[in-house]
């Protein structure tokens, strides 16, 4: 089993350098087969083993880069696992993890015309990570820390008051998380 996570793990790899191909074949492949990839990573998305999270999580960092409105439903289907891979064992996968949400908020940036609407359409898709299992709650926490740092200066009042107030509900909860 272990030897199957090694290949996955390289086989991640892999496809990390191709996608990160800003030019010549690896861009041209990607662009071709961007379909075939966005249904193979999300189909693989829970058979993926720890070892493999940190490349996988930079191979859809690149895939998002490359992304325009059109594919804004396969950057929805990904929130929660990258949320949940901000508290992931290894450090390089938690920085792709914190990495990939704030690429996932560009590209929301990019879909809108207004900002702070689309990062309010961004926002929403997280807030129910605060109402599931406390290891989803403490992920979901982190991740709108980690946004509200990167985008407050993008963030409106009523954004922020939004946020707030859907934090602030967690603090009459039992949980010791």
């Amino acid at each position: 089993e272990s030897k199957a996570h090694g290949v996955q793990k390289k086989a991640y790899r892999v496809l990390e350098e191709v996608c990160a191909s800003p030019q010549g074949p690896g861009a041209l492949f990607v662009q071709s087969h961007l379909e075939d990839l966005k249904k193979t990573l999300l189909d693989s998305l829970r058979s993926t083993s720890s070892p493999a999270k940190r490349p996988r999580l930079k191979c859809l960092l690149h895939i998002v880069r490359k992304l325009s409105a059109e594919h804004e439903e396969f950057i929805t289907a990904l929130v929660p696992e990258v949320i949940l891979c901000t508290k992931e064992v290894s450090v390089g996968a938690r920085k792709n993890a914190f990495a990939l949400l704030v690429e996932m908020g560009h590209a929301f940036l990019r879909f809108g015309s207004n900002q702070e609407e689309a990062l309010q359409r961004y926002l929403v898709l997280i807030y129910p990570g605060l109402v599931g299992a406390v290891t989803m709650v403490s992920c979901s926490i982190l991740a709108l820390t980690h946004l509200l740092f990167e985008f407050k200066g993008l963030m409106g009042t009523s954004t922020v008051e939004q946020l707030l107030e859907n934090v602030c509900l967690l603090l009459a909860s039992r949980t010791r998380d």
